[in-house]
């Protein structure tokens, strides 16, 4: 943390809400949560998800949230290893009185860079389809 330069250390969560995502990938459910707040920490969300992903197993009670929240409980950054990055994405990011341009050519490499990349990985996710459909059927395999 940048000590020198950052005078607000309180952390405001205005909304979170969970919901399902329309799409699915194999038989795992895709949920997306929207998180808006203030003055993140570095890998805040991704402790935030983690402990949200041990409720979801029942490995900690729903309960633990508010424990966590009660500084007088909690008073320090908990001991919970962090949420992996996949399959986490950071969509979007807003700051009051920032408003950031992305010129129309720039807007458009990008989209043609994410269809190059989402080509090559539903490729290779066809090639190993094939592989697992090739090795569960006996005798099928070179």
């Amino acid at each position: 943390m940048d000590a020198v330069n950052v005078s607000n250390y309180k952390r405001h969560i205005t909304d979170f809400d969970i919901s399902a995502y329309d799409q699915r990938s194999s038989d795992d459910e895709l949920w997306a949560m929207m998180i808006k707040g203030s003055a993140f920490l570095w890998h805040q969300v991704r402790c935030m998800v983690a402990v949200l992903f041990l409720i979801g197993q029942g490995l900690e009670s729903p309960f633990v949230v508010d424990s966590l929240l009660d500084i007088t409980k909690t008073p320090r950054k908990p001991q919970y290893t962090m949420a992996p990055e996949l399959p986490l994405i950071l969509r979007s990011c807003l700051f009051d009185k920032v408003s950031f341009m992305c010129s129309s050519d720039a807007r458009q490499a990008l989209i043609e860079h994410f269809k190059d990349e989402y080509h090559q990985y539903m490729l290779q996710a066809a090639i190993y389809h094939e592989a697992l459909s090739c090795l569960s059927s006996p005798g099928t395999y070179i």
